[in-house]
């Protein structure tokens, strides 16, 4: 996949190293890591006390613990193993983010950059270890853009490509409802898109693809307890008070605002979506720890938000790429964004979308398109 295979292998070891030390630590308690308690520890005692993978709804809030309570049932109730598939699943993401890079020829010291940030950024790397759902999520969003890709550059089939694309955005909303804003760059591409003449224009596989589009949004409408209950908002006004009630700690922001109706939160939305994003902001540190997160997280995000809104794309091919791309990143940000009121869930939520963001990135880093045939599957 690459002229100097021998150092992406080197990082891939490093991510995988620096992440078993960080399963050690957490199995052995030896200091306190971010998330490896809290949320961690209620999906641990869920699973443990109501084991079953169809058990009742009321007994498990997220799809993750039903999968935990077969992995317990499986191993004896071995937590580091469930935490170590987590660990797998982080550094196959970092595989896929290669073929990525390699599928778009991006210049080889912006994808060693990208593969280092993804390897040692350190809540990358937290998140990769800890008792959540964060590397179910967000593997199965980078494979689903491995093949969007592939079918936006006509590698393989491109019916096949649609489906692997489609099927792993929903195994990544099974987890987490948001997953459902990457499908809207993807949905879009897939309409408009004509990938013989590489344009947008209406024709007769539009109308196809939206027979398939009103099927999809059927099969959510028919599951939607299932897959954006999260999303779902009775009354505004007592949304306002949860936001508002200083539910995390000091960390919480923007509890001032007055999310009391459709349109307040319109209004506002902008505001969140710039905290959400790059809090802790600079204004609102409260210590040394806001100044690290800062530094070594939200200092990555504006990076690489620069680079998105300011570098036009050099080659014409990835032009409309780079358009669906920030489609499914906005919509995406946006709704994490409506539910998401302190630092330390905003930190959590947006490593999500890091992955994508880089990739999207680093095409506007190329100058020019270099034909390369990799081996699909």
């Amino acid at each position: 996949m690459t002229k100097d295979g021998g150092l992406y292998h080197r990082i891939l070891f490093i991510g995988f190293g620096l992440r078993l030390i960080l399963l050690l630590i957490t199995c052995t308690d030896l200091f306190e890591i971010p998330d490896a308690h809290g949320d961690a520890d209620n999906f641990h005692d869920i699973a443990l006390t109501h084991p079953g993978f169809f058990a009742d709804g009321d007994y498990h809030p997220t799809n993750y613990t039903r999968v935990l309570s077969v992995l317990y049932a499986l191993t004896d109730d071995a937590r580091w193993f469930a935490q170590f598939l987590n660990v797998g699943l982080s550094i196959m993401t970092l595989v896929y983010v290669r073929r990525i890079l390699c599928v778009l020829d991006v210049q080889e010291n912006v994808a060693k950059r990208i593969m280092l940030i993804g390897a040692l950024m350190p809540f990358l790397s937290i998140y990769s270890v800890v008792l959540l759902r964060e590397s179910w999520i967000t593997f199965f969003v980078v494979l689903s853009l491995y093949y969007f890709i592939c079918w936006y550059l006509k590698i393989g089939n491109g019916g096949v490509q649609i489906v692997k694309c489609l099927s792993a955005i929903l195994l990544a909303m099974w987890m987490h409802a948001g997953a459902i804003g990457f499908l809207m760059g993807y949905f879009l591409a897939f309409i408009t898109y004509y990938r013989d003449e590489d344009k947008v224009r209406i024709s007769k596989s539009t109308y196809v693809a939206l027979f398939f589009l009103a099927l999809f949004v059927f099969v959510l409408l028919l599951n939607l307890n299932a897959l954006l209950t999260k999303f779902a908002v009775d009354d505004y006004g007592a949304y306002a008070e949860t936001k508002s009630s200083g539910e995390g700690g000091s960390s919480d922001y923007l509890t001032w605002l007055d999310l009391s109706s459709p349109s307040r939160i319109l209004l506002f939305l902008p505001l969140k979506v710039i905290y959400f994003l790059y809090s802790p902001i600079i204004f609102d540190w409260r210590g040394l720890t806001d100044i690290a997160a800062f530094v070594l997280d939200s200092s990555v995000y504006m990076a690489v938000s620069w680079i998105l809104l300011s570098r036009k794309v050099g080659v014409p091919q990835y032009r409309l790429l780079k358009r669906y791309l920030l489609i499914s990143i906005i919509v995406t940000t946006v709704m994490f964004s409506f539910g998401t009121s302190n630092t330390g869930t905003a930190i959590r939520h947006r490593a999500k979308i890091c992955f994508f963001m880089l990739i999207a990135a680093s095409v506007s880093t190329e100058k020019k398109r270099k034909d390369l045939t990799i081996n699909n599957s």
